[in-house]
């Protein structure tokens, strides 16, 4: 249902947990949709894993039959298992308790969604800049290097100067 950011890959600072984040937020949708349309919440889970595309979620979930079967409840399985953040934990299991679990789930969905696109938004805003900071760096570079191999100590000019 979710893919945390602490699963992120921090190689590119941003981008994985962006990316991430607008996942859950459709796979959570989809499984409090489940839930309204009464499937059982074992399938929804099953559904919710493979929406999110996150192999750690499915080891996770996987592990998770027997124990539902012999009477755990996914709220306790969700605080168990570290692939959840406290977030969706918290909201998992207060909405479990209080038997509002489709509008807990349709809030995570919301956070989720926004903020994966926040932080997409934030990295296309970003992105251009250093890597136009970048070339500006090298481009500056490369001009005080000429500069000083023609004008500096030991240059030609400097030479012919000091020759008179």
């Amino acid at each position: 249902m979710a893919q945390l950011d602490r699963t992120c890959s921090p190689s590119y600072p941003g981008a994985g947990c962006g990316a991430a984040q607008s996942g859950p937020g459709a796979a959570v949708g989809g499984a409090g949709g489940s839930l309204g349309r009464g499937v059982l919440i074992t399938n929804a889970w099953d559904m919710a894993v493979a929406a999110s595309g996150s192999p750690a979620l499915g080891r996770a979930v996987s592990t998770w039959k027997e124990p539902l079967e012999n009477g755990a409840t996914p709220a306790e399985l969700v605080n168990q298992s570290r692939e959840f953040p406290e977030l969706f934990a918290s909201l998992y299991q207060s909405g479990e308790i209080s038997g509002q679990l489709d509008d807990a789930l349709t809030r995570l969905h919301t956070h989720y969604q926004e903020e994966g696109t926040r932080k997409m938004r934030l990295i296309a805003k970003w992105t251009p800049k250093a890597i136009y900071l970048g070339v500006m760096l090298i481009v500056a570079w490369m001009i005080i290097k000429w500069a000083m191999a023609m004008y500096g100590p030991g240059s030609d000019l400097d030479n012919a100067i000091k020759g008179f």
